[in-house]
């Protein structure tokens, strides 16, 4: 199993939608930098949001990772 991808993972917790993620995934495309750095600059997540979704992506990563082993 891969590892969530950040997007999905504040999909998921209902912090965004498909929509804003598109938004910021062209913005990525066109610009360059970090998704997690452009949902937060254009004011779509808070710092808040984006730790707690790159610790759930961490955790997720790790569970998966164990459960190989």
């Amino acid at each position: 199993m891969s590892a969530q991808l950040l997007g999905e993972v504040l999909i998921e917790k209902g912090v965004i939608t498909k929509q804003i993620l598109d938004k910021a995934l062209e913005a990525q495309q066109h610009e360059g930098g970090l998704l997690g750095m452009i949902l937060l600059s254009g004011g779509y997540i808070s710092e808040m949001n984006l730790i707690e979704a790159l610790a759930a992506q961490l955790r997720n990563s790790a569970e998966s990772s164990h459960s190989i082993h």
